[in-house]
């Protein structure tokens, strides 16, 4: 029963206008950030579309950073993607559970597969559909990137035996991703999806925070922009303190966890070896909160709508 109600949660948000809206959106917030490398008064920091206007492989050539690889990368870096992840990714499933309970829908649904199912399924199926923006966004900025830049192989095959050639190659090994690492692999595919799935855990729970405030209010509107506001509230309180941290020379504090676009750009690069604390410590997070989102989702669903 389980099942049958999660595809059926599922397909009503991947199949709607909104999903394929957001899924624009994040693709377009990907390409918002700054492409340039190095950029500076002699090199203005174009957006991705800008980058293609104005450059030729003449500057491309120039760095290693400009493989098709690290541009990919940089699709991750727009400040705005990770401030509005809560309001993107909630706008495929948040709008379908408020017009459902509002509507009185939910009555005919859980007549049919109980509360409990009822629960658990909105709540995965908004987690799927979350992660699923993510993936289909950078699947198709993956092609484009792979399509117009250079591969690292036009790299690597002008490298001498110099220190600075030893530095580029193991950059082009992306052995500092722990994917990477951990299958002593260089395939930018492998790199590509374990940053892509990184990205997507951190976007489902944005997600989930929306579908929990729109169980407790039952207004679309306010449950995608009061997250927003959150993140970007915390995001500038943790700027801020690790900004006076680095002027003061101490180690660097936790809350730099929390800022989001620091967070959703390549925190599995830096976790570890900034706050030391391990890897799986991240992933437990992610786990713990998903597990308190989904208490709350529940709580408040039995309690305002469901009794």
């Amino acid at each position: 029963m389980f099942i049958r109600q999660l595809r059926f949660d599922l397909k009503k948000n991947v199949c709607s206008v909104n999903f394929a809206l957001a899924v624009a959106v994040t693709l377009a917030l990907a390409m918002s950030g700054n492409f340039t490398v190095d950029a500076g008064q002699d090199r203005p920091a174009y957006n991705f579309v800008q980058l293609l206007m104005h450059t030729d492989k003449t500057l491309w050539q120039t760095s290693h950073y400009y493989c098709d690889a690290y541009m990919f990368l940089r699709g991750f870096r727009s400040e705005w993607q990770a401030i509005f992840l809560p309001a993107v990714m909630g706008l495929a499933c948040v709008p379908q559970l408020c017009d459902e309970i509002n509507s009185g829908n939910h009555r005919f649904i859980t007549s049919r597969c109980g509360k409990r199912t009822y629960i658990l399924s909105k709540f995965a199926a908004a987690a799927l559909t979350a992660a699923l923006i993510i993936f289909t966004a950078y699947f198709v900025f993956l092609i484009v990137c792979i399509t117009i830049f250079p591969a690292p192989s036009e790299y690597l095959c002008v490298l001498g035996n110099d220190k600075h050639s030893d530095y580029i190659r193991a950059e082009l090994s992306f052995a500092d991703f722990p994917a990477n690492a951990f299958f002593h692999s260089g395939s930018r595919l492998l790199l590509a999806f374990s940053r892509t799935l990184t990205a997507s855990l951190f976007a489902v729970i944005p997600c989930l925070l929306s579908m929990t405030l729109a169980a407790l209010t039952l207004n679309k509107f306010v449950s995608l922009s009061l997250p927003v506001m959150l993140y970007f509230a915390l995001s500038h309180i943790a700027e801020d303190i690790v900004n006076k941290s680095f002027a003061a020379q101490k180690s660097v504090p936790l809350i730099l966890f929390f800022e989001a676009p620091v967070r959703f750009a390549d925190v599995e690069r830096w976790f570890e070896r900034d706050l030391e604390i391990p890897l799986w410590a991240m992933y437990l997070y992610v786990l713990a909160v998903t597990a308190l989102l989904y208490l709350a989702f529940s709580k408040a669903i039995r309690k305002r709508v469901l009794c």
